[in-house]
């Protein structure tokens, strides 16, 4: 048994008091000789010896009494093994820091419950006790990854550890968290988790439940339930542009997507749309959005000048404030540049092999091509340099036979940097160049080429049903015509193999393994077998088609679906290097940068009005031969300005967006707590509870007190009884 306060188990030594008032009030018997009282003697004896009895039967109950007195105001604990409170502990506290613990319920916030919680947790531990503190969310945040014996530290670091725009999954972070305080192979103490017990964080409860169970015998787990319920929730879900094309000369149509996570109708919803961290230059109104529904609504906003910018959409604050308001990186071209390599050498344009792509990136009279956002420039591969690349966004490479060895590493600096490669085969394309060092060297490309010539009256097709890979998805039923119209003659099989590779390939460069990513199907014939497949490499993207650009194995130019698909297929490879600007909350930001920026320092700051603001330098890095910045943990949502102190400054723009499935307000059910309650004490926070009562008692065992106290009123009743009855007596 343990006392949660043993000092005051001192209070029973007051059980003198009873006993001495017994010995100074005790009755003087004066004896005196008398004659006739002589034969009473015996009686009398006989009737002190019953009043003695008595009177000790009183001592001893009020002596219990102010025993059970002191043993109910000490609180004693049952079961434990700190004797008096005196055998100091080890405490780690794992506390939710995911966005969802910012739910106010109008009072205060879950996270204000989660640092109340934890001071109760401090404020119980024994005397001489330490305390190491982990924030965790999707990933491990140590706040005091040593366990120390400084309270005011720990106090401090509750009070006012930094809130996060990050997502919950405690799985990972837990078993990081319990993998590092076991790592002492003598530590034992008590492990405690504070959270708002969304249940998206217990998706892999089993593995939650399972790390428990192994930290038991070490440290025991006690799970803390901070959340009340659903609050009214609207949240900005989704904000995209409508075209992946996003250019100065013309405006820019937003779409933004608000979600109703509450229980009740959401009428009348405002909608704002701002530039730059400055105020809204557009707003929308949505009348009515039912509970568990979405809407959506456009706006348009017109970017003045090329380069960088954020844009945000916001609603109205409510009672979760961090998903009213989300922010996108873009990147705004007055042109998009792109440099079309012709292998042929026919001397007539319209007999060269990209002559109906040209046309098609530039679809208007010739008078206005120069003010096209498409500018295009053309040479043939003997004219082919690196100098053309940085003129460059994408290249299209047609029919060419071979590249040399320089412009192949200048490929691959321009594809790592964020550039585009568009790749088309041809009868000149000499396909061992393309497999040996384009796929297996440098792995740029997708898939090997191999080419089975024309078979005589085989056409193949596309295969229209509902694609996938959002370049071709928005063609399903398509008023411009239809993919499986197109009719291909000859082409080249598209042959892609597992990556990374299980094996060790002698000829892969060992940077490939880091700069490419898996390769991905874009379109497939009828037949199902590849016909354009693409894959990311560095920063950049490579598109390959498995027949020419132009008619000689297809008619696919002819048709009215090529042009709007090319400018898609150029919009999605602009896009993606907007899709590194963008980062979820809680990972890192990483940009690779040409060498010329290599040790330039980075000035970083939040752009969006927030509570917390944030600003920090860091340095460009060269890593392994690359100049790379890196902002590592991002926690908040928002937009962010990079300046790069080169000669004129460099402005670069990015963002951190928040999960909306954070936003969902279900909470783990009783069902799934009694599972968890097999592996760790299970508490929930009650409005209006005494948090370091429930802490106290939870952390040691069942608390004894009301026990002692109803004994003291038993006890306080029989004396009063006794007393009376025993008065009559006398």
């Amino acid at each position: 048994m343990t006392f949660l306060n043993g000092a005051l188990l001192f209070g029973a030594s007051a059980i003198a008091i009873p006993i001495l008032l017994e010995l100074l009030n005790r009755t003087r018997v004066e004896y005196t000789k008398w004659a006739a009282m002589q034969f009473l003697q015996k009686s009398i004896q006989q009737h002190q010896k019953k009043l003695r009895i008595e009177d000790l039967l009183l001592l001893l109950i009020r002596c219990l009494i102010i025993i059970m007195l002191a043993l109910a105001l000490a609180r004693p604990i049952l079961p434990g093994d700190n004797f008096m409170g005196l055998s100091s502990t080890s405490a780690v506290l794992l506390i939710d820091n995911s966005y969802s613990m910012s739910t106010s319920n109008g009072v205060d916030t879950r996270r204000d419950r989660a640092r109340a919680a934890g001071e109760a947790i401090v404020d119980s531990l024994p005397t001489g006790s330490k305390v190491a503190v982990f924030l965790i969310s999707d990933n491990l945040d140590p706040a005091i990854s040593v366990p120390t014996q400084d309270m005011s530290l720990v106090r401090s670091t509750l009070r006012n550890f930094e809130p996060s725009d990050q997502s919950t999954n405690l799985a990972g972070p837990l078993q990081s968290a319990v993998d590092l305080i076991t790592s002492d192979q003598g530590a034992k103490g008590e492990l405690y988790v504070l959270t708002d017990g969304q249940s998206l964080g217990f998706r892999d409860l089993t593995q939650v439940v399972n790390t428990l169970e192994t930290a038991a015998s070490r440290f025991p787990a006690t799970m803390i339930f901070l959340g009340q319920g659903t609050e009214p929730n609207l949240g900005v879900s989704l904000l995209r542009p409508d075209s992946e094309l996003v250019s100065t000369r013309r405006p820019v149509r937003f779409y933004v997507e608000v979600t109703n996570y509450g229980n009740t109708e959401a009428h009348n919803v405002k909608v704002f749309l701002a530039l730059d961290g400055g105020a809204p230059i557009n707003d929308a109104n949505i009348e009515l959005i039912e509970p568990g529904q979405s809407k959506t609504v456009s706006m348009d906003a017109r970017l003045a000048e090329d380069g960088y910018h954020t844009v945000t959409a916001s609603i109205p604050n409510d009672r979760l404030k961090a998903d009213d308001q989300r922010t996108i990186a873009i990147q705004a071209h007055n042109t998009i540049n792109v440099l079309l390599v012709d292998g042929s050498e026919a001397k007539e344009e319209k007999d060269r092999s990209l002559f109906f792509l040209k046309g098609a990136l530039q679809p208007v009279p010739e008078s206005r091509r120069s003010e096209f956002y498409i500018q295009v420039e053309d040479v043939n591969a003997s004219q082919f340099r690196a100098a053309n690349l940085a003129r460059a966004d994408i290249v299209v490479i047609s029919d060419v036979e071979r590249l040399s060895s320089s412009m192949v590493a200048s490929l691959a600096d321009f594809l790592r940097n964020g550039g585009g490669l568009l790749i088309f085969p041809g009868p000149k394309t000499d396909t061992a160049f393309y497999n040996d060092v384009l796929f297996d060297e440098y792995a740029m490309l997708p898939a090997a080429l191999y080419m089975p010539g024309a078979i005589p009256n085989e056409v193949f097709s596309f295969d229209a049903r509902a694609p996938e890979h959002p370049i071709p998805a928005i063609f399903t039923g398509s008023s411009e015509g239809s993919l499986g119209t197109a009719l291909i003659y000859e082409r080249a099989e598209l042959l892609p193999t597992q990556w990374p590779p299980e094996e060790e390939t002698p000829r892969l460069r060992p940077e490939a393994l880091r700069l490419a990513g898996p390769p991905v199907s874009v379109l497939n014939y009828s037949d199902g077998t590849p016909a354009i497949m693409e894959r990311a490499y560095g920063d950049g993207r490579v598109v390959l088609f498995g027949s020419t650009a132009d008619t000689r194995w297809n008619d696919f130019p002819l048709r009215a679906i090529y042009l709007p698909f090319l400018h898609r297929t150029i919009g999605y490879i602009i896009q993606s290097q907007d899709d590194r600007l963008n980062i979820r909350a809680g990972q890192p930001f990483m940009l690779n940068m040409s060498d010329s920026y290599a040790d330039a320092t980075a000035t970083v700051e939040s752009i969006d009005k927030r509570d917390v603001p944030y600003q920090e330098s860091t340095t460009v890095e060269l890593v392994e031969g690359q100049a790379r910045l890196r902002i590592p943990n991002v926690r908040q949502g928002g937009g962010y300005q990079i300046t790069l102190d080169t000669q004129p400054e460099t402005i670069i723009k990015f963002a951190a967006q928040f999960d909306p499935s954070e936003s969902r307000p279900e909470l783990l059910p009783d069902a799934q707590k009694e599972l968890l309650a097999k592996s760790a004490q299970v508490v929930t926070w009650e409005q209006g509870a005494s948090l370091r009562g429930q802490m106290d008692t939870n952390r040691a065992g069942t608390e004894l007190t009301s026990i002692f106290i109803l004994l003291a009123f038993v006890l306080i009743i029989s004396e009063t009884i006794l007393a009376q009855r025993f008065s009559r007596s006398r």
